[in-house]
């Protein structure tokens, strides 16, 4: 036979597991109404609380850093998105490309090994595309001769 303290205990905590229930149950009624807000409002608090988005950028760095497999993860899942946004979105493409014209030049002028390998790349493509291109082969001929004509007037 419980006591009478044990029984109060047993009723207090039966009540609290009703109470619970209950608001839990109201808790999804009203978010089965109001998704959509709820939605939108956590999406917003992502973007401008900036103490969670700091914790998350540390926790990312993080486990990108310990976790061989999930660094692999990303980087697969970052290329994917990013080929597909490249595709898509016409502004991050000329973004993209503006910032990558920018880095290339800026290379050019500061890396000299890269600059060197950068001359004899362009010109063996020059040597290439002269050989088989027949188009660009006539253009540079009349260049050349136009170039020729320049320079012996001055």
């Amino acid at each position: 036979m419980p006591t009478k303290y044990k029984n109060r205990l047993q009723k207090f905590r039966e009540r609290y597991t009703d109470r619970s229930d209950y608001e839990k149950s109201l808790a999804r009624a009203r978010y089965a109404v109001n998704s959509d807000a709820v939605k939108e409002r956590s999406s917003q608090r992502m973007q401008t609380d900036t103490t969670s988005r700091n914790k998350n950028r540390v926790y990312m760095k993080k486990r990108i850093a310990d976790d061989v497999q999930y660094r692999e993860r990303n980087r697969v899942t970052a290329t994917q998105s990013k080929k597909r946004r490249l595709e898509t979105d016409e502004a991050y493409h000329a973004a993209h490309v503006e910032s990558a014209k920018q880095y290339k030049k800026r290379k050019l002028q500061t890396d000299e090994a890269y600059h060197a390998a950068h001359v004899e790349s362009a010109k063996e493509y020059k040597k290439r595309k002269l050989q088989s291109d027949d188009k660009y082969h006539a253009a540079h001929i009349k260049n050349a001769k136009e170039y020729k004509k320049e320079k012996t007037t001055d």
